[in-house]
């Protein structure tokens, strides 16, 4: 079980180190943009919807499922500033990224790793569903067996009972 495990941490952790790392950088982004005055009405909203997903306990994936509830927050809020990014014209842009490190593919690069490792667990979640299932048929079945067994043995001990009886009545 711990084996089947590794590869699982060691994907998370190839796809999601190098997010984390950046994880200051783009809150500085966030705040940046929200601050600009020239940052319209819409995209400050864009911003907040992003960021009052992730800090709102009411989710699409709730945070009590483990690393997808987090992850979806951590997409959400990197996919508005992404929206808000793609909207604004190339010098700002550049300029609010350089401001705060980051380089100008960094943002899609890390919305793609975020999105690869939600895949690699829900394929482990699944994987373990699966598994669930084979064991509960194959439980039933065991169960099942028996029962049958005992039904019989219970069916042939009445029967090898009356024949027993029956000539001794006669």
């Amino acid at each position: 079980m711990a084996q089947a495990s590794l590869p699982l941490l060691e994907g998370l952790k190839q796809n999601l180190a190098p997010v984390a790392s950046r994880l200051p950088a783009y809150t500085r982004l966030l705040a940046s943009l929200y601050r600009d005055p020239a940052t319209s009405r819409r995209h400050r909203l864009w911003l907040a919807a992003g960021l009052g997903y992730s800090l709102s306990p009411i989710d699409l994936i709730p945070g009590l499922i483990p690393g997808l509830g987090q992850l979806d927050d951590l997409y959400a809020v990197l996919r508005a500033l992404h929206r808000v990014l793609t909207q604004l014209p190339e010098e700002r842009r550049e300029a609010h990224l350089k401001a705060v490190g980051l380089e100008p593919g960094t943002l899609e690069e890390d919305l793609s790793r975020v999105r690869a490792a939600m895949g690699l667990l829900v394929r482990a979640g699944l994987r373990g569903a699966v598994r669930a299932v084979r064991w509960t048929a194959r439980q039933a079945g065991r169960v099942g067996v028996a029962a049958l067994r005992l039904g019989w043995r219970a069916a042939r001990s009445l029967r090898s009972r009356k024949t027993r009886t029956s000539p001794a009545q006669a």
